[in-house]
Parts: structure tokens; C-alpha cells; sequence
């Protein structure tokens, strides 16, 4: 197994919500957590944007990283989704057990 915490934000709790709720219902993540964000502030098309939006972290697997990017793109308002992925080189083996047991089932994967 090769954990990774995959990042996004977006502009609704709702937008959020259902996102969350695709990935987690076709097993391509352990959890998907939900933090609201005041602020983000940015540059987009030459503008100084300052917009409240929630961000998703996304606990999986690397092998599911391209299928949660496609449903990212695909279900994201935004023209241009923030998807940052980070491995996750260490933690309790439990966990990272949790994981693991709780991402396909394994009938399908193999």
C-alpha cells in the first residue's frame, strides 16, 4: 500500500458534501474530511480574489489518485480544481491499516 492525502478545495459546504460523498461511495478513499476555510486569497485571471471555501482531504491510495482526480475534474465547479497530493511517509500502522481495509473491495481490485 502506498497512502496519500489528496487536497482540494472548493466553494460550497453543499459542493463539498457531494464530492466527499461520490469518492466515499465508490471506495476510492478510507475518509474524506471536510474543513471550512475563511479566506482564500489568490490571483485568478489577473484578479485579487478573497473567497470562503472548504477544503478536502482525501486519505487513499496512490493506485486511486487518477480515478479521484477524474472525479474532481468532472463534479468541481471550478475551471481549474486544486488537486495537491502528498504521501504520507509515516503514521501508526493501525491506521494506516484502516486505510487500506476500508478502500475497494478487494474482489474488485484483484
Amino acid at each position: 500500500m502506498n497512502p496519500i492525502i489528496i487536497y482540494t478545495s472548493i466553494d460550497s459546504k453543499k459542493n463539498a458534501k457531494t464530492l466527499a460523498k461520490i469518492i466515499i461511495n465508490n471506495h476510492l478513499a478510507a475518509c474524506v474530511n471536510i474543513i471550512p476555510i475563511e479566506k482564500s486569497i489568490y490571483y485568478w485571471e489577473g484578479k485579487l480574489e478573497s473567497e470562503s471555501e472548504f477544503q478536502l482531504m482525501i486519505k487513499t491510495d496512490i493506485k486511486y489518485k487518477t480515478s479521484i482526480e477524474e472525479i474532481i475534474k468532472i463534479n468541481h465547479p471550478y475551471k481549474l480544481p486544486e488537486i495537491i497530493v502528498i504521501n504520507i511517509d509515516d503514521g501508526s500502522n493501525e491506521y494506516l491499516n484502516w486505510i487500506k481495509n476500508n478502500l475497494r473491495i478487494k474482489n474488485i481490485d484483484n
